[in-house]
C-alpha cells in the first residue's frame, strides 16, 4: 500500500492511498479535443489540448470521489465538461460525441482487475 500527496492546479495536496500493480490499464488512444472545441465557447482553449496516447499511472476511486471532476457540468449530447482541480484548464471532458469518433476502451490488466475485484 502506498501513501502519496497530489498537488492540485493551486497548489494544495491531497494525500490518498492506494495500492501499487506495474501497470494498470493498456494505453487509451490519442484523443484530438480540438474537434469539439466550438461545442463549448465558454471553456478556455486549454481544455481542448490535444491528449497523446499514453498510460494511466494513478485510477483514483470511489473512496476519493471528492477529487474527481464534478461541479460546473456542461453537456452537449453525451459529451460532459466538468471543473477538474488536476490540471492547467480546471476542466475535464467526459463521455462521447460522434465528432470525436469511435475509441478503444482500455481494458485493466488482470492484476489491476484483481485488486479491483478484491477491493481491497
Amino acid at each position: 500500500m502506498y501513501q502519496i500527496e497530489l498537488f492540485d492546479n493551486t497548489g494544495k495536496a491531497h494525500t490518498i492511498w492506494g495500492y501499487g500493480c506495474s501497470k494498470i490499464m493498456s494505453p487509451y488512444d490519442s484523443v484530438d479535443l480540438r474537434k469539439v472545441r466550438h461545442l463549448f465557447p465558454d471553456l478556455p482553449d486549454e481544455a481542448f489540448q490535444f491528449i497523446p496516447e499514453r498510460r494511466i499511472d494513478i485510477l483514483l476511486g470511489l473512496n476519493f470521489f471528492g477529487l474527481h471532476p464534478h461541479g460546473g457540468s456542461v453537456a452537449v449530447g453525451n459529451l460532459v465538461a466538468d471543473k477538474f482541480i488536476f490540471n492547467n484548464s480546471g476542466w475535464c471532458l467526459g463521455c462521447s460525441h460522434p465528432l470525436l469518433g469511435a475509441y478503444h476502451t482500455p481494458q485493466l490488466t488482470p492484476t489491476a482487475n484483481i485488486l479491483k475485484m478484491a477491493q481491497i
